[in-house]
């Protein structure tokens, strides 16, 4: 693995004397080449050196995203998976997501929440209509807030990227997913915000899930309301 000639000739290339893969990544149309090869794509995946290089270059990240064996095939491997959801550009191979909120329903979908304070002023969708200004509350002395988004059709989702409100305490949360939008599946548990540091993006959430669901739930799992400011869920088509 991480053989830069290996990867070649497993995309039939002989004519290229490349060693290293910021030569591969210049060359657009041996880039090209390579992940269009499903061979190349297998040793590609296995070769997971050469990950951060890879998911930093917007050229790789959508011929990448373009192409269905060699995505999924990354996908599968989680350092491959790490990088690309740690990318700049995630959205170019994560194609999925839940579109810029201005209702519970439009564009499409359906947000839903455990409770709200004021459905005017704090409402739901906002939470997803991309703006850190904005904020979605819950009442005051609610606990174990939830926030979600249902898709019009199952999607497997990769990664949750959310910012919440509070500032000063913290945080204990939990994704979770559904079919039918009563029974629910804990896809990621005991995930962990610290007290200080809110009002902007946490790391983002990689998710061991290998399931489509229609109905994606963020829930605050501790004592705590968990209003939140914004709640991305990251999938492929």
């Amino acid at each position: 693995t991480n053989n830069i000639q290996t990867w070649l000739h497993c995309a039939n290339i002989w004519n290229k004397s490349y060693t290293t893969i910021n030569q591969v990544l210049a060359d657009t149309s041996t880039l090209l080449a390579l992940i269009s090869s499903n061979n190349a794509a297998d040793y590609m995946a296995r070769s997971t050196s050469w990950a951060s290089a890879v998911t930093a270059n917007s050229s790789a990240m959508a011929y990448i995203g373009a192409n269905n064996y060699c995505a999924n095939k990354l996908l599968q491997n989680s350092t491959w998976l790490n990088a690309i959801c740690n990318s700049t550009y995630i959205e170019s191979v994560l194609n999925v997501k839940v579109p810029t909120m201005t209702s519970n329903t439009t564009p499409s979908g359906v947000v839903r929440t455990s409770s709200s304070f004021d459905v005017n002023a704090y409402p739901a969708w906002k939470c997803f209509d991309g703006l850190l200004s904005t904020f979605h509350a819950h009442y005051n002395g609610a606990t174990n807030g939830w926030e979600e988004y249902a898709f019009t059709s199952a999607v497997q989702i990769y990664a949750v990227k959310f910012a919440r409100r509070g500032i000063n305490d913290a945080y204990v949360w939990k994704v979770c997913a559904s079919n039918d939008g009563s029974n629910y599946t804990d896809i990621k548990t005991n995930i962990s915000t610290p007290g200080t540091g809110g009002e902007q993006y946490e790391p983002v959430v990689i998710l061991n899930n290998s399931t489509k669901y229609r109905y994606w739930r963020l829930q605050c799992t501790d004592s705590k309301p968990g209003d939140l400011r914004e709640i991305q869920f990251y999938g492929r088509a």
